[in-house]
């Protein structure tokens, strides 16, 4: 009997339409510690803009992509 209270849609096939009881209780979920991204002290990477590149290279399409 035990077995059977503990199923529920989510860990049986039965449909959510079919709950017979009330869903259990979320536990709510853990505080972070340290902000999203890049974390302070963190090394960068990629490359700064400079005042005089060494040298610059123009990009340009060949064909037209028909837009």
């Amino acid at each position: 009997m035990e077995r059977r209270l503990g199923h529920n849609s989510t860990n049986s096939s039965l449909p959510p339409s079919c709950e017979l009881f009330d869903k259990p209780e979320r536990t709510p979920a853990k505080k972070r510690t340290r902000k999203r991204g890049r974390q302070p002290g963190a090394e960068r990477f990629g490359l700064s803009m400079v005042e005089h590149p060494d040298q610059a290279i123009d990009h340009v399409l060949l064909t037209c992509a028909g837009c």
